[in-house]
């Protein structure tokens, strides 16, 4: 695979196991725009580079081909949530980052089912730190 957004963009799909259809829904671009870029009909102009890189959690100079890490560095998120981010990271580690950014992504019902399901987990010993 050349370094291609078309490559870059399947690649990326591929690696976090999301569907073409997904990343739609979590853009809010049409399916058929989707699959103009997956299939290399077209290329994201700057909206669109921006939204598909924030859901794939990618950096957008790597999704349009450029020699750079894949993945989306903090520097690339505005300002303030930067800091706050390096803080919690600092403090509680990447993972936690990833839960809220996950976290973020979901919808009212959505969030309270993984909180539900956080809180379970939390009464699982197997799960608990000791």
């Amino acid at each position: 695979m050349g370094d291609t957004f078309q490559n870059r963009l399947n690649k990326a799909l591929e690696i976090r196991g999301m569907k073409p259809v997904e990343l739609a829904q979590r853009t809010g671009l049409s399916k058929a725009r989707i699959s103009q870029y997956t299939n290399g009909v077209y290329e994201a102009k700057q909206k669109a580079l921006y939204l598909i890189a924030q859901a794939l959690d990618v950096s957008e100079a790597w999704l349009m081909g450029h020699d750079v890490p894949m993945e989306r560095l903090l520097y690339e998120k505005n300002a303030a949530e930067t800091k706050l981010l390096e803080q919690i990271q600092c403090s509680y580690g990447k993972k936690v980052v990833q839960l809220l950014e996950l976290f973020n992504q979901l919808n009212a019902a959505g969030q309270d089912k993984a909180l539900e399901t956080l809180t379970d987990l939390t009464m699982i010993e197997k799960y608990t730190e000791k």
